[in-house]
């Protein structure tokens, strides 16, 4: 596992030594206190790493390390070096890490260095100073993805409805395939649907069929939805996980049309990417587990990270990711007590006995565990029957379509005697074979090329066939004029009952790649084996608080610069007695609660004058408290009452479905405030 590269030691002192004096000063006044004249910037960086090279001190900065800490240390180390925005956008639906930031900066365990080969980009880094104490917490990722032990087994609901059944996915091949007028013009036709619905009860039957245009496994012309048996036989030799996958991505790309995301015509190559993808998330999952969407959620934003430079390359719809993975049979729509979503793990048995039962002369049952290969052959020459979609039955119409697939009555007899234990009736067998006699007297090509066997070359002398010859090319061979519909429709009239309409080769959609890549089984890199140990102790942070704090009630202080010193304990800047004995102060009021008026309107100018983040909280109903983080832009009079003036940071919500949820404007009187808190501006923005 890769582990986080920490920046040069002269990178932090310049990072720092290029701050503004002001911004410079007031961070080491706050660890030395005041500090003497004349100064000497590079002298008090050398101090500065002296101090943090001392055991004692890593030792009280380890333990002052949090779990909100943990969390922003490990995600800073994952996304190495991310920008403040690209941390936020991490942890949408848990932290707030604006808040947060500028303590870590005080504390010195981050700070921030510009990014020339990123557009001058300010970048958040770890402070190689402390790596000893650091690097732990960075490696020990797995406080970003919680998960749980899986507390029952979930059965999966979508094994004998799934594509990746075999027998459902001929089921499905086999019923569009024998409808000769599927599409209407406002789209499938009504008698379709019905039958579909009798059928496959559960099947969005509209939906599946976008996919299966989607995937280039059937393509439509005119009334008809056609299959691509090149692409068919390439999607069933997948796995069966690679078959969801592929499905999940053509549900997704289906979805997102609907949901009006504008993503019409989208390249064939993207579905392949986004089905990557879904398989390389796949592989991050541990079946034994149960994770809170939230894992869910940072894995796929990891994995679009890893994607920023593929052309194809698209932001995903975490919501509609999910719903596709669930429709696929990927996830499980089962909750748990934290909203934790379970994995279904895939597994599909194959069997080479005897795995279908002729239930009568002209009808066979599927059973499961057939393989993908005999499923597919037996679809190319039969037909559903109506009662079951496991039931399937052989008919002129069907046999006959086999035919003009290239299959030969005795490829489909010897299928059918291997599949069945050699037990077929012979009057199915004599029927098969007078089909095919039928089929090879009467042929019509493509090109509108008519073969007639010496018997039936009587046909082209009757009106209107007669009509339609431009051209005899041999005895019995003729060119025709027209569309072949016309002259199938004609020979029908004439009575002849079996027409012939082989395809030249394979019948394949236009324009499409005729072959599903297997999704080979990804490398992963820093999104794989995550740890889920945690190395910080509340006992030992309290303790070291407490032991300051103690120190401080015996110096000499007025009340007001112990508060001081005291809110910094809390900030937990203090590493050493000597910055309570020593330390330069300069109160700064930085959060003001319930009747202090003039401290709270205090905090609001100064965070309108310097456009620091604020906290507020308020009561809400029911008892409830409200809350909302964002910048003030006014404190108005209204009647006597000032009011505080909101624009809350944009939030992204839980479901990545949209880059951010916007927040109108907010006003909230002061007198209701329980608390305001000023977040103050990193030094790096100074």
């Amino acid at each position: 596992m890769r582990t986080y590269s920490f920046r040069s030691v002269d990178e932090w002192k310049s990072s720092l030594m290029i701050l503004p004096d002001s911004s410079f000063y007031e961070l080491l006044r706050s660890v030395f206190g005041n500090i003497k004249t004349p100064f000497n910037k590079q002298r008090l960086m050398d101090d500065l790493f002296v101090l943090l090279s001392r055991n004692d001190i890593r030792k009280t900065i380890a333990a002052y390390i949090n779990q909100e800490d943990h969390k922003l240390i490990a995600a800073i180390s994952l996304l190495e070096d991310p920008t403040p925005e690209e941390l936020g956008d991490f942890f949408q639906g848990d932290l707030r890490p604006a808040s947060l930031l500028f303590n870590l900066e005080e504390r010195l365990i981050l700070f921030r260095f510009q990014d020339e080969a990123q557009g001058s980009k300010r970048r958040l880094a770890l402070n190689p100073v402390l790596e000893p104490v650091l690097a732990p917490f960075a490696a020990d990722n797995g406080i970003l993805f919680p998960c749980a032990d899986r507390t029952a087994k979930a059965e999966s609901q979508y094994h004998e409805r799934s594509i990746t059944d075999n027998r459902f996915l001929m089921a499905l091949v086999s019923f569009i395939s024998g409808e000769e007028e599927f599409y209407k013009v406002e789209g499938i036709r009504k008698k379709v649907l019905d039958n579909g619905k009798r059928l496959f009860p559960d099947l969005d039957l509209e939906l599946t069929a976008r996919v299966l245009e989607q995937l280039g496994l059937f393509f439509s012309q005119g009334e008809k939805l056609l299959p691509d048996p090149v692409k068919i036989r390439d999607f069933g030799a997948l796995s069966p996980q690679n078959r969801r996958e592929y499905w999940a991505s053509g549900l997704y790309h289906q979805f997102s049309q609907d949901d009006s995301s504008g993503d019409y015509g989208f390249p064939r190559s993207r579905v392949r990417n986004l089905a990557l993808l879904i398989h390389r998330f796949c592989g991050l999952i541990d079946p034994e587990k149960q994770y809170p969407e939230l894992t869910l959620l940072r894995w796929v934003k990891l994995l679009e990270r890893e994607d920023s430079q593929n052309p194809w390359r698209q932001k995903i719809q975490f919501g509609i990711l999910l719903k596709a993975m669930e429709l696929a049979g990927i996830l499980s729509p089962e909750w748990g007590d934290e909203s934790m979503r379970v994995i279904i793990p895939v597994v599909e048995a194959e069997n080479s006995s005897a795995l279908i039962a002729m239930d009568s002369a002209f009808s066979f049952i599927m059973y499961p565990g057939i393989s993908y290969d005999h499923v597919m052959k037996l679809a190319a020459f039969s037909s559903l029957r109506e009662d079951s979609p496991f039931g399937f039955e052989l008919s002129r119409l069907s046999v006959v379509r086999g035919f003009n697939q290239g299959l030969k009555a005795e490829d489909m007899l010897n299928l059918l005697k291997e599949l069945s234990g050699d037990r077929i009736d012979e009057s199915l067998e004599w029927s098969i074979m007078d089909w095919e006699n039928r089929y090879s007297a009467v042929s019509l090509y493509e090109g509108l090329i008519l073969s007639l066997s010496e018997d039936r070359r009587y046909l082209i002398e009757t009106e209107p066939m007669a009509s339609l010859v431009q051209k005899t090319l041999a005895p019995g061979i003729y060119l025709l004029s027209g569309e072949s519909h016309k002259a199938a429709e004609i020979l029908q009239k004439a009575g002849v009952d079996i027409i012939a309409q082989p395809k030249q080769g394979l019948l394949e959609a236009p324009g499409m790649s005729r072959t599903f890549p297997p999704l080979e089984i990804y490398r992963q890199k820093e999104t794989s084996g995550f740890r889920d140990s945690s190395s910080y102790a509340e006992s030992s942070l309290e303790a070291v608080k407490e032991h300051f704090r103690q120190h401080l009630k015996g110096l000499n202080l007025s009340k007001t610069e112990k508060d001081e010193l005291l809110n910094r304990i809390e900030r937990r800047v203090i590493f050493t007695e000597t910055q309570l004995e020593k330390a330069s102060i300069k109160f700064e009021k930085l959060e003001a609660r319930l009747l202090d008026f003039p401290g709270k309107t205090a905090i609001a100018k100064q965070a309108i004058a310097d456009a620091s983040f604020v906290e507020v909280f308020w009561p809400g109903p029911e008892g409830k408290t409200s809350s909302s983080f964002g910048t003030l832009q006014a404190l108005d009079k209204k009647e006597g009452e000032t009011v505080l003036v909101l624009k809350p940071l944009l939030e992204t919500d839980i479901s990545g479905d949209t880059d951010s949820i916007p927040r109108d404007i907010i006003r909230i009187p002061l007198g209701k405030i329980s608390l305001l808190r000023r977040i103050k501006k990193s030094y790096f923005e100074k």
